[in-house]
């Protein structure tokens, strides 16, 4: 596919999968603004969930859409995986440019750059760090409400923050008798923070809300003392259940949001021609609805942030379930409505388990000899055998089995295994990126003695020596799937990053909206 035939497709109306299968490190150098990022390192895992309809048109792309690139590699892997319209990007994101065609460079820039938009359609109130630090000392009555997920809230938050996670803020009570009263919104740097603000402001009609500019991040460049790893107070009651449905209603009417029934939902599952995608946005995972209803939790207000990390077929459907009150969901499809173009539902009610006819297709992996916790130990203890670990790699540098070595899966196939004078046993995270890479280490001629079944999960859990960190020697690729997080950074070296990503993040919004592509459906 040329890339003017893409460039037409992606203004029409017709599903389509556009898959950027570089690893990411390369992504965030310049990307397709509508490309879902799915490197080919996760491919076969992760394909399944992220495009699950094997009749949807898939585009793959990669920098120079060459034989045995990428895209050509991975046209190889969705084959076997039984999809049956794929396509590659002629000439790669090099034609695309050279069409005059927009790209972008790093990580999240279509969320982004919605949120940003969101920020000036809607008026979003906005306090900055230095305005926050004087009302904090002199002692004016502030509430600060941390609205990210738990474990980032613990890696740096604001001192006097609550943590109330995506949509979850707007469950809460959100009252104050005094009329000097202010809530901050934040997160790490803008988006959630900005999301949060105007979910409120807009949807619970609290006026005396703020959105802390540009975050954690800003307070930190401000010489502000940051907290880690706090323990989030939970002080601010949730409202009843009666209320919380009333609210759901009125946005639900008043925006004309679209609800289903689990009827409908359950002829939507076996629709040849549509995409279907279906999330439970509520905190706590239901295992039966995500084993037998073929659900994917993402909880609260995640699904907007990470929304391409979810969704890869763009005009597919969207259904959310939630409690009976159905609020997070009604505040979830609110702002999903605006940012994606697809068909999104609220259902009233819970789904039925999957019929045997939609169960996923799950295809033996053969991934040669599993080994056990206690097996690998014994054989590393022997000296019998080499660990190379293929999951992602900030995993890695957390904990891995002692001695390790590390490699992105898609290099495998450019492995010199003769410099080890042992057979290869593979580990990832759960261990099924290890399977894999043991089933192509059989074709490859590459003398493995299997897989850790379990994953470092497993290893972790028995208790088994690990290390941190890495080693220069240890690395049998660089850390290519590292998009380049300011999450990873070492602490000297915040005072100089926070600031250069919060300009890049704030330019996002007016680079991308230069892309016809791009389309936002923000309500009058």
């Amino acid at each position: 596919m040329t890339a003017s035939e893409l460039h037409e497709i992606l203004l029409g109306r017709g599903e389509i999968a556009l898959l950027d299968v570089r690893e990411a490190c390369d992504f965030v150098g310049g990307h397709i603004n509508l490309a879902c990022h799915l490197p080919l390192s996760r491919l076969e895992l992760d394909a399944p969930v992220l495009v699950p309809r094997l009749g949807a048109l898939i585009v793959l792309c990669d920098a120079t859409g060459g034989r045995g690139d990428f895209a050509s590699r991975s046209s190889t892997v969705l084959s076997r995986l039984g999809y049956t319209h794929v396509a590659v990007l002629e000439g790669g994101i090099g034609a695309w440019v050279q069409s005059g065609f927009e790209t972008s460079k790093g990580y999240g820039t279509y969320v982004r750059a919605f949120a940003d938009e969101a920020r000036k359609r809607y008026s979003v109130p906005m306090v900055t760090p230095h305005e926050l630090r004087a009302r904090l000392k002199e002692g004016r009555p502030t509430t600060v409400i941390d609205a990210r997920p738990g474990p980032e809230y613990a890696f740096a938050s604001i001192p006097e923050a609550r943590n109330y996670p995506g949509v979850e803020l707007a469950t809460r009570s959100l009252t104050s008798s005094d009329p000097d009263h202010l809530w901050v919104v934040n997160c790490f740097s803008r988006t959630r923070g900005i999301i949060g603000t105007a979910s409120v402001n807009l949807l619970k009609q609290v006026k005396n809300v703020a959105f802390l500019e540009d975050g954690v991040m800003a307070w930190f460049a401000s010489g502000f003392e940051t907290a880690h790893g706090a323990a989030a107070v939970d002080d601010i009651p949730e409202e009843t259940e009666r209320a919380l449905a009333t609210r759901a209603e009125q946005i639900i009417s008043g925006y004309r949001l679209n609800v289903s029934t689990p009827e409908v939902l359950d002829q939507w599952r076996t629709d040849p021609d549509r995409s279907l995608y279906v999330f439970d946005v509520r905190l706590k995972k239901d295992q039966r609805l995500c084993s037998e209803a073929g659900v994917v939790h993402v909880p609260g207000g995640q699904l907007l942030m990470h929304f391409d990390a979810n969704v890869a077929t763009r005009r597919a459907r969207l259904v959310l379930i939630d409690d009976e009150h159905l609020l997070r969901a009604a505040v979830s499809a609110f702002w999903l409505t605006q940012l994606a173009d697809a068909d999104v539902y609220i259902l009233r009610g819970q789904p039925c388990p999957l019929p045997e006819s939609s169960a996923p297709n799950k295809k033996s992996r053969n991934g040669g000899p599993s080994l056990s916790v206690a097996e690998l130990a014994t054989l590393l203890e022997e000296n019998r055998v080499v660990v190379v670990d293929v999951g992602r790699s900030l995993d890695y540098v957390n904990a891995h089995v002692r001695g390790a070595y590390y490699l992105v899966a898609s290099s495998l196939p450019g492995l010199d295994s003769k410099r080890f004078d042992k057979p290869i046993v593979f580990v990832s995270t759960d261990g099924q990126a290890a399977e894999l890479a043991a089933r192509d280490a059989l074709h490859l001629d590459i003398a493995s003695a299997g897989w850790l079944r379990g994953g470092t999960l497993a290893w972790n859990s028995s208790r088994q020596p690990v290390e941190r960190g890495w080693a220069p020697e240890r690395l049998l690729t660089p850390f290519l799937d590292d998009w380049g997080s300011v999450m990873r950074l070492a602490p000297e070296q915040r005072e100089t990053v926070y600031p250069e990503f919060l300009r890049w993040e704030r330019a996002v919004a007016s680079h991308v909206r230069k892309d016809d592509t791009v389309r936002f459906h923000f309500f009058d």
